[in-house]
């Protein structure tokens, strides 16, 4: 007999589901239709049997498996009997075991076998009938129901719960929005309008709100170990300045966070590592935690050999072109290349820069080519020079001498103004001190000079950690190697001019220091 799928939800008692299931039988019989159930296994070690364990007693007759999940809803199996009653898909489920009920003790793969009895054709052209009975913009089934008119992706956009702009652009616009916002849509591989299988099904779950990428900046911690994770802006609160912050990240007493950014998961990352390769990875890609936890290796996510480490990554939205991709080393060198040339990056990263001997990435940028290129170094000096000083090269070259270092200086990092815009230049020390400059007081050189002092080194301040483009409505967060996180507003830093001590921006405990910091515009 063809098994069946029926629902059972809160409404429905269990007695209710036995009555249509089990015969009844006259008052006084024997127990033909007695029932018996499981109780007291482990779930996990149920799961992994390849057999259902045997019942707890030999009773003949029915076995009712069940458990509660975190909804009131119930999956049940009858041994004996040709029906599975289901209440959701036991695939990707995080089950909620209760001491109330008996666990589920099959691990329901009858059900996943026999989940759906239609043809991957009638199975698509119910998804369409479903979709357009919710959207009024998306048209009934055809003999083409994966096409979509650029009016029905727009329907779809507007019905799906997150923000997307659907009053502008083409249908190819529409279409890269999706990719960036929901789980399993893809490239367009011709016609932008034309969509696979999978993400009919991912459209339809995101209807629900499943599968959906948020727009929303998240904190990315990394470690020196490898370790990476992400948690929400808005599980930091904003503090003022000069306080302790809070965890950020759990590590281990041999490993020290090393990096922090902010963006949205909606990106991609792109990772530059110490073999001079560059890596892609969507933001989502990475491991969303809680404040306290640790992070997951970033070898899950990237193909790394087995002594490659990160040394800078870039948020972007797309491989854009008329771009450059600039970065600068900690010896001093600066390399731009267009972005066309990273158009194609697969697995196991592409050469971005030649590195020689102990030179490092330490920072890399987009740029437009008419920006200005500003490099902070570890001892508090700044350059700032046209970045068309740096001539496009391609991606093995190792690039051009930006700025002259003294012997025990090297250059930590690197950001980019617009001439002639109004910005302010945030400098932050290891032992948590800081300032914001007025980017005016910077001003342009030519390409490898010693630069201007831009703040005091001393015993107080210890060295320059980073430096970046901010404005007064910034949130700034900074990072410790021992996992601590303060989020500021950027105008509660003075602003002051070079060459001065500025001001404490996060208390340290003694021998931590400072080794992150990100920026977002505006407030979350």
């Amino acid at each position: 007999m063809t098994p069946l799928l029926t629902m059972v939800n809160q409404e429905n008692d269990i007695d209710d589901v036995l009555n249509e299931l089990i015969p009844e039988t006259e008052p006084g019989s024997d127990s033909s239709t007695e029932t018996t159930a499981f109780t007291g296994t482990d779930l996990e070690t149920a799961k992994q049997s390849d057999a259902a364990p045997e019942p707890a007693d030999n009773t003949e007759g029915f076995t009712i498996e069940y458990m509660r999940f975190e909804a009131p809803t119930y999956h049940l199996t009858y041994e004996g009997v040709e029906k599975t009653f289901c209440g959701r898909d036991l695939s990707d489920i995080e089950y909620k075991s209760t001491t109330n009920e008996p666990e589920l003790l099959d691990p329901c793969d009858l059900c996943l076998q026999i989940k759906n009895q239609l043809s991957e054709e009638e199975q698509i052209e119910k998804i369409r009938e479903e979709l357009s009975a919710q959207i009024p913009a998306v048209s009934e089934p055809t003999e083409h129901p994966l096409q979509f008119e650029r009016d029905e992706v727009a329907g779809l956009m507007k019905a799906i719960p997150t923000t997307l702009e659907t009053e502008t652009g083409d249908l190819a616009d529409l279409r890269a929005q999706l990719k960036l916002a929901i789980e399993g849509v893809g490239e367009a591989e011709g016609d932008p309008g034309q969509f696979t299988n999978a993400e009919m099904r991912a459209f339809e779950a995101a209807l629900d709100g499943d599968g959906l990428i948020s727009s929303q900046n998240n904190v990315y911690i990394y470690t020196r170990s490898g370790l990476c994770k992400r948690t929400e802006l808005s599980e930091f609160s904003r503090q003022r300045r000069g306080g302790k912050g809070v965890i950020c990240c759990e590590v281990d007493a041999e490993d020290a966070v090393e990096k922090v950014q902010l963006t949205d998961p909606r990106k991609q990352l792109l990772v530059l590592t110490n073999h001079g390769l560059i890596h892609q990875v969507k933001a989502n890609q990475i491991a969303p935690k809680e404040r306290t936890e640790p992070g997951e290796q970033i070898h899950e996510f990237l193909d790394f050999d087995p002594d490659e480490r990160i040394q800078a990554i870039l948020p972007i939205e797309t491989i854009s072109e008329g771009l450059f991709l600039t970065l600068a080393t900690s010896d001093g060198h600066v390399k731009r290349t267009a972005t066309t040339e990273f158009s194609n990056i697969h697995r196991g990263g592409i050469q971005a820069v030649e590195l020689e001997g102990d030179d490092r990435i330490c920072d890399v940028t987009l740029t437009n080519g008419s920006m200005d290129i500003l490099l902070g170094t570890n001892q508090g000096r700044v350059i700032r020079f046209d970045e068309t000083e740096a001539r496009e090269m391609g991606r093995p070259a190792r690039g051009v001498h930006g700025i002259e270092l003294a012997a025990d200086d090297h250059v930590v990092g690197l950001t980019t103004v617009e001439p002639g815009h109004d910005e302010e230049i945030l400098t932050v020390t290891a032992n948590g001190y800081g300032k914001r400059t007025a980017v005016d007081e910077y001003r342009t050189q030519s390409r490898y000079g010693s630069g201007l002092l831009d703040i005091v080194t001393d015993d107080r301040n210890g060295p320059v950690v980073d430096i970046t483009r901010v404005q007064p409505t910034h949130d700034i967060v900074l990072a410790s190697g021992d996992g601590q996180l303060i989020r500021i507003g950027a105008d509660d830093i003075s602003r002051l001019g070079r060459n001065t001590q500025g001001v404490q921006v996060m208390d340290l405990d003694d021998g931590d220091r400072v080794s992150g910091v990100a920026t977002c515009g505006g407030t979350e």
